[in-house]
């Protein structure tokens, strides 16, 4: 199977919308489980954020209170990453991990099917 990067945004893609600069974030629904399941398969998790300098403490504190299994980009370029999660991709009006879940799952499948087809 192949092990895949995928690089989340923080704001709106793992954490609800919260007045910045805040402690106070929420994860969105379904966001730790879904991490924690594919993290146990072999992906890895990267935050790939546009904050930069201090701004990005808070997100760590939260991401390292809630023992998340991620690790973050610490430069202001884009990671190299097999899949980007993002609020503002194109047709993402609403992040679902669960759909996020389901298309990864598929994503290893055509992998697998390729490499042994």
């Amino acid at each position: 199977m192949k092990l895949f990067t995928i690089a989340i945004d923080f704001d709106k893609t793992l954490v609800e919308d919260a007045p910045f600069p805040s402690y106070d974030y929420e994860l969105k629904p379904n966001a730790e489980k879904v991490i924690r399941r594919l993290v146990n398969r072999g992906h890895k998790f990267v935050v790939n954020t546009a904050r930069y300098g201090w701004y990005r403490i808070p997100a760590i504190i939260f991401c390292k209170k809630h023992k998340l299994p991620v690790t973050f980009h610490l430069f202001n370029k884009k990671e190299v990453a097999d899949f980007y999660i993002d609020d503002r991709n194109i047709d993402c009006k609403k992040i679902n991990w669960l759909t996020i879940y389901r298309k990864i799952l598929i994503k290893e499948k055509e992998c697998i099917t390729s490499k042994n087809g």
